[in-house]
């Protein structure tokens, strides 16, 4: 398929990359997000103690 032909139905699915498709839509900064950051930083623990 052809870029014209990609971009003529809208391109490819918006939020990031998915099997199969091509990426699209913008990137998010959820960094000033300090509700998002404390669930984080609540979480990482649990996955750091799941490594080998």
């Amino acid at each position: 398929m052809s870029n014209d032909s990609r971009m003529k139905r809208g391109g490819g699915r918006p939020g990031g990359p998915q099997l199969g498709t091509p990426g699209g839509g913008p990137v998010i900064d959820k960094t000033g997000d300090e509700t998002l950051q404390a669930m984080i930083k609540d979480e990482v623990p649990f996955f750091k103690q799941m490594e080998y």
